[in-house]
């Protein structure tokens, strides 16, 4: 698997994870607060970034009953 393809070795920042998502950038940060998405990394100051493996294995955890009530939820 090349890097390029590697989920363990793709971030993404917090815009990309909203656009994941369908959500707003404030969105993504509240959720990071309250737990209900994987934590972020900083790599920099002022750099933060969400590993994609770690946000897959979130989505993973989803039940197909929530996946139905979050579409019109939000």
């Amino acid at each position: 698997m090349s890097a390029a393809t590697n989920p363990d070795l793709i971030f993404i920042n917090v815009a990309q994870v909203a656009g994941r998502y369908g959500i707003s950038v404030d969105t993504v940060w509240r959720w990071s607060r309250s737990g209900d998405l994987p934590r972020p990394l900083r790599i920099g100051p002022n750099i933060t970034r969400w590993r994609l493996a770690d946000l897959i294995a979130h989505e993973n955890t989803f039940t197909s009953a929530f996946a139905f009530s979050f579409r019109w939820a939000v």
